[in-house]
C-alpha cells in the first residue's frame, strides 16, 4: 500500500473535501493508495473527520492563523514544517500531494527533509483567480513571489494535475521545457446515481419544496461571489418567470453572501425562491428535481482553468446545463443544444434567445445523464489520478 499525504488548504464555504476528493480517495485505496489529509482551514471542520474515518482515510487539521493576512498565514504554514515532517516520516509518506500555491510552499520548504515523490494538485490558475476578481496586482511581491512557488512547484513535482486542456498548456509554458509530459488533465469526478431511482423520488421532493406540477424549477449549486455573476442568474430567472411559472433553487452554504442579492429582488420574485443548504450526497437528489441547470461565470484568464463542479452535478442528474463560454472545458461538453446552452454573453437579448430555445426544446434526460457519465463519472476520474499517481511511483 502506497501512502499518500494530501496537504489541502480551504476556507469556511468550501466543501471539496468531502464532496469531491474523499469519494476519489476512497475509490483509488482499492487500487494500493492510502491517502492521509492535512486540512489547513480557518472554517469548523464539523463531520469531516467522521467522514474521513468512514473512508478509510486518515484527516489531521491545523488551525489557519488569519490575522495581518498574508503574515499570519505564511507563519502557519511555516511554523507547521516539523509538525508535517514527523508526520510524514511517521507513516512512511511515499507520495506528498499538495493542492494549490500554500500547500506547494510548505512542501518546498520541507522536501529536502523527506524521501517522497512529489503530485503537485494545481487546481486551476489561483493567484490569476485573485487578480481577475480578488483585486491583486500582478506586479505586487506577493503574487510575484507565490508566482515563484507555482514555477519551482511545476519544476519539483514528479507530476502535476489540472482540471483543463488550456490548464495544461498554461502551466507547461510557465513550468518549461518537457513539463507537459507530466501534467495529467483529471475530471471532478462523481459517484453515478441510479437516473431512474432519482427521478422516482421527483415529484415527491419538488412538492416538500413547494413546487408546483406546472411550475418550472431552475437550480443553483455552490459558492457565492462576484464571478458567480449572481445578479445576472437572478435577471435570468426573472425574464424565465415572465414567459412561465417559475421558482429558482439555490443550494449553497454562503447564505450570508446571497442575502444582499435576495434583498434586492422585488418581493414577489424574491418569494419564489429557495434557499437551502444540503449534504454533498443529497445535491444530486435536488438536482434531478429541476428543470435547468445555471452555471454563470464571468469569463476571465483564470477561468479557463476551471472545471465547474456544478456542471457535472446538473448533467449526472439529467438536467440541461445553462454556462458561459470561456470556462475550462465546458464547450467541449455542452456542444449543440442536445446538454443545455452556452451563453456568448449575459446580455438580455442574449438571455431572452437562449430562454426561447430552451422552451421550444423537449429533453431526453437519460441522455442527458449519459453525458455526465461520460465525462463527470467517478470511476474517469480514479482513472485520471492513477495516471498520475503512476508518474509519480515509476
Amino acid at each position: 500500500m502506497k501512502n499518500i499525504l494530501f496537504i489541502t488548504w480551504d476556507g469556511p464555504q468550501v466543501n471539496y473535501l468531502q464532496g469531491l476528493f474523499l469519494p476519489i480517495f476512497s475509490a483509488l485505496k482499492q487500487k494500493g493508495y492510502q491517502f492521509h489529509i492535512i486540512q489547513f482551514t480557518w472554517g469548523n471542520d464539523i463531520g469531516t473527520k467522521e467522514a474521513c474515518e468512514q473512508e478509510g482515510v486518515f484527516y489531521h487539521r491545523i488551525s489557519v492563523i488569519r490575522k495581518l493576512q498574508p503574515l499570519g498565514e505564511l507563519y502557519t504554514l511555516w511554523k507547521s514544517r516539523r509538525e508535517i515532517i514527523r508526520y510524514a516520516k511517521q507513516h512512511k509518506i511515499g507520495i506528498v500531494m499538495p493542492r494549490s500555491i500554500y500547500p506547494m510552499l510548505l512542501v518546498r520548504w520541507i522536501t529536502q527533509k523527506l524521501d517522497c515523490k512529489v503530485l503537485f494538485d494545481a487546481d486551476g490558475l489561483a493567484l490569476d483567480e485573485r487578480v481577475d476578481f480578488g483585486g491583486w496586482s500582478p506586479s505586487s511581491l506577493v503574487y510575484r513571489f507565490l508566482r515563484d512557488v507555482e514555477y519551482t512547484g511545476g519544476v519539483l513535482a514528479d507530476a502535476i494535475i489540472v482540471r483543463s486542456q488550456k490548464a495544461k498548456e498554461i502551466i507547461a509554458h510557465r513550468t518549461g521545457q518537457h513539463a507537459e509530459e507530466k501534467i495529467v488533465v483529471v475530471r471532478n469526478g462523481k459517484a453515478v446515481p441510479d437516473i431512474n431511482v432519482l427521478y422516482a423520488g421527483r415529484e415527491a421532493l419538488r412538492k416538500e419544496l413547494g413546487v408546483a406540477v406546472d411550475e418550472k424549477l431552475l437550480i443553483y449549486v455552490g459558492s457565492i461571489g462576484t464571478q458567480y455573476c449572481v445578479e445576472e442568474m437572478f435577471r435570468f430567472f426573472s425574464l424565465i418567470n415572465q414567459k412561465v411559472a417559475s421558482r429558482f433553487l439555490v443550494l449553497t452554504k454562503d447564505k450570508k453572501s446571497l442575502q444582499p442579492f435576495l434583498d434586492s429582488l422585488p418581493t414577489d420574485l424574491m418569494k419564489k425562491v429557495i434557499v437551502r443548504s444540503v449534504p454533498s450526497e443529497k445535491v444530486l437528489e435536488y438536482v434531478s428535481a429541476a428543470d435547468l441547470g445555471l452555471a454563470f461565470r464571468k469569463p476571465s484568464f483564470s477561468m479557463q482553468a476551471v472545471a465547474p463542479i456544478k456542471v457535472g452535478e446538473y448533467l449526472l442528474g439529467g438536467v440541461p446545463v445553462v454556462s458561459t463560454k470561456g470556462i475550462g472545458d465546458t464547450e467541449n461538453i455542452l456542444t449543440g443544444d442536445t446538454y443545455g446552452f452556452l451563453l456568448d454573453d449575459l446580455s438580455e437579448e442574449t438571455l431572452e434567445r437562449v430562454i426561447s430555445r430552451w422552451q421550444s426544446r423537449v429533453y431526453d434526460y437519460d441522455c442527458i445523464h449519459q453525458r455526465g457519465v461520460e465525462y463527470f463519472s467517478l470511476d474517469k476520474a480514479v482513472e485520471d489520478y492513477e495516471k498520475a499517481l503512476e508518474l509519480c511511483v515509476l
